[in-house]
Formats: structure tokens, C-alpha cells, sequence
């Protein structure tokens, strides 16, 4: 018989999860998300989302006013977050996104947060890091500073970005919630919580896609972070 036929016959044939199963399956696997993530990981999710989409809905050129007005209720909820869940000890360094991406997460003027921001996303290694290459004469480094400088021109000058060539919706979301638990998380339970939080609009994610993002952001943030 031939292979391909047989396992489609096969994958055919095989019996069905009672609805039930299917149910207690999904709620297991709730359970062990809850237990491998941090609780503030479920109030900081819905509250990126809501941001996002609100952003999205003042369409592609929106009143500085009115996104002013998001950015600030976004910040004073995620304020309101950490009050919540202050923490005893500091995080230890490289726990958060954050930590890597901006050279001082802390007290980041918005200038350089924007420059350090673009940088990531387009070149996929933290400024700080490119800083420092090109002070021992990186080549590789300096063309990488010179191509954030002219996206940095366009901004000012109000002409458009070129796009970055990765996906910059789940990227942010994983730039958002890394050290919250979602890097201990299995594939399966990575796709619930962008289901639940991603504002991409994807009903379904795909698992083994996220799984492969994670691997690809857990190296971009590891990029020769370790020796500065």
C-alpha cells in the first residue's frame, strides 16, 4: 500500500476526543500556564492589546492628541501593574526583554528609546551592542548605526520607514511579555496566550511557528549581551 495512503487512511480512521477530553485538555493546559508564568503576565497582556487596538483605530495617521491619550492610560495602567507586583528582589539582568533592547530600561529618554526600538527591529542586535562593535572598528557594526541613522532621518523628515522584514506584531509581543514566563512555556501553550493577548487578529496561531519566533527573538536578545 502506499505510505501517503495509508497514513491519510489511518489519520481518518483514528477515533475523536469526546468533547469532554477535548475541554479538560484545554483547561490543563490553562492550568499550566498559570503555573509557569507570572501573574502580572494576565493584566499586562490585556492591557497591550487594548493599547494597540486603540491605535489601530485612529488609522495610519492619527491626532497626536488622541495617541497621546493612549500612550498615557497604557502607561498608567502598566504603572498601576508594578505597583501591584513591586517584587523584593531586582530582576536579574537580561530577564526581561527590556533589559536587553535599551541600554538603561529604567530612565530611557523617548529619543533614544525610539532609536534603540528601530535598531532592534531592523537589525535584530540591541544598539547597545552595535555601539560598542564599532568602537573596535566593526564593519558589519557601523553599517548596521549608519542604516538605523537613515531611518532616524526619515522619521524626522516625515518620509516613510522602509518595513522591517520581521513580524513586528509578534515580535512586540514577545518583547513585551519575555521574563513574564511565556520563554518556559510548550509550543501549544505559547499559541493560547497569543491567541488571548496578540492584537494581530489571528484566531489560531500556529505553534510550531511561535516556537521557531521564540528561538529565533531568545537569540537576537542574547546577541554578545553577556560581555557588557
Amino acid at each position: 500500500m502506499d505510505v501517503v495512503n495509508w497514513l491519510s487512511k489511518m489519520r481518518r480512521n483514528e477515533p475523536k476526543l469526546p468533547l469532554k477530553d477535548v475541554e479538560d485538555l484545554a483547561e490543563n493546559r490553562k492550568e499550566s500556564i498559570v503555573g509557569k508564568c507570572h501573574p502580572a503576565l494576565f493584566e499586562v497582556g490585556p492591557i497591550y492589546k487594548e493599547s494597540i487596538e486603540a491605535f489601530k483605530a485612529l488609522g495610519s495617521r492619527p491626532a497626536q492628541e488622541l495617541a497621546a491619550k493612549i500612550e498615557a492610560k497604557f502607561n498608567s495602567d502598566i504603572d498601576e501593574v508594578q505597583r501591584k507586583y513591586p517584587g523584593t528582589i531586582p530582576p536579574a539582568p537580561g530577564t526581561f526583554a527590556a533589559q536587553t533592547i535599551f541600554a538603561d530600561a529604567t530612565n530611557e529618554s523617548e529619543q533614544q528609546g525610539v532609536i534603540e526600538w528601530l535598531h532592534f527591529e531592523r537589525h535584530r542586535v540591541p544598539l547597545k551592542v552595535d555601539m560598542e562593535k564599532a568602537r573596535q572598528r566593526d564593519f558589519d557594526a557601523f553599517r548596521r548605526l549608519l542604516r538605523t541613522a537613515e531611518d532616524i532621518t526619515n522619521l524626522h523628515c516625515e518620509r516613510p520607514v522602509k518595513p522591517f522584514k520581521v513580524d513586528l506584531e509578534h515580535s512586540n509581543m514577545f518583547e513585551v511579555l519575555w521574563g513574564f514566563g511565556i520563554e518556559n512555556l510548550t509550543p501549544e501553550e505559547l499559541a493560547d496566550v497569543f491567541d488571548w493577548y496578540c492584537p494581530c487578529g489571528t484566531e489560531g496561531h500556529d505553534p510550531d511557528a511561535l516556537r521557531k519566533q521564540r528561538e529565533r527573538f531568545k537569540q537576537a536578545i542574547g546577541k554578545d549581551t553577556q560581555s557588557l
